[in-house]
């Protein structure tokens, strides 16, 4: 029986524009349910394909929300560890998956800036 977070999937597919074309495929497909965010992330953190603190934030936050604290802590700790160690996320652009422009954003920050919209309005 596989651990969860054991590393096998970067082990068996090491190439990280391979993850980078599955999770854009994903995560922009339409009908993709916000329900799946949280999962989503986890895979991000998994195969090393986090862009930035913005997505490691927004991790965890999906985490507290599902009520899970501690998985929270350690994705914050995570960001910071990758921060430090100076694998800051490129830009969206150079992250993207050959021909999609890096257009990509996580279900909080689309979530966040609606939420912005919204409240502008008179």
């Amino acid at each position: 029986m596989q651990r969860q977070g054991d590393g096998n999937a970067r082990r068996y597919y090491p190439k990280r524009e391979y993850w980078l074309s599955v999770i854009y495929g994903i995560a922009t497909r339409p009908g993709f349910s916000e329900r799946l965010a949280l999962d989503l992330a986890r895979l991000k953190i998994e195969t090393g394909t986090m862009r930035g603190a913005e997505e490691y934030l927004d991790a965890a936050q999906l985490s507290l929300q599902e009520g899970f604290p501690m998985e929270a802590v350690k994705i914050i700790d995570k960001g910071l560890r990758v921060r430090r160690s100076g694998h800051r996320g490129r830009s969206c652009a150079s992250q993207a998956p050959e021909g999609h422009g890096g257009e990509e954003t996580s279900p909080m920050t689309r979530k966040r800036s609606r939420a912005r919209s919204h409240s502008r309005e008179p």
